[in-house]
């Protein structure tokens, strides 16, 4: 199959420190519809939060969020859980460890809410992924 022995590798040619992230839901399709491509990170606007849309299909949802220092954002979930990823995060302001870290996955109950509060010294970002009826 196409999957057996796949290897990736990132590399960042740019003098600027890089992430890469890849993520993969094995799924039963209900439609052929897939993404291939890159999605940048956005640029940013100081002070000011943002979100957006990067795949929606039948199954799945991702959102990208920027939750600027000192700000907050409240999230809900619909009829399914939803998972949030912690893509970056900086240190507490004041010191000491911060509320979230990147790789830090955090779940979201069907029809509960959570309030993502950033008490760091930069923005935080992270990934929604709505998981939709199957």
């Amino acid at each position: 199959t196409r999957f057996d022995n796949e290897t990736h590798e990132a590399e960042n040619p740019g003098d600027l420190a890089s992430s890469f992230l890849r993520i993969e839901f094995k799924y039963l399709p209900v439609a052929k519809t897939r993404v291939v491509g890159r999605f940048p990170r956005e640029p940013l606007n100081p002070g000011e939060g943002q979100s957006k849309v990067h795949f929606d299909n039948e199954q799945l949802r991702v959102t990208r969020y920027v939750v600027p220092k000192g700000q907050e954002v409240k999230l809900k979930s619909a009829a399914e859980p939803t998972l949030l990823a912690i893509v970056f995060a900086g240190a507490r302001a004041g010191g000491g460890k911060p509320d979230y870290e990147p790789g830090q996955t955090i779940w979201i109950d069907a029809g509960k809410e959570i309030i993502i509060r950033n008490d760091s010294s930069t923005a935080i970002e992270f990934l929604r992924f709505d998981l939709k009826k199957k």
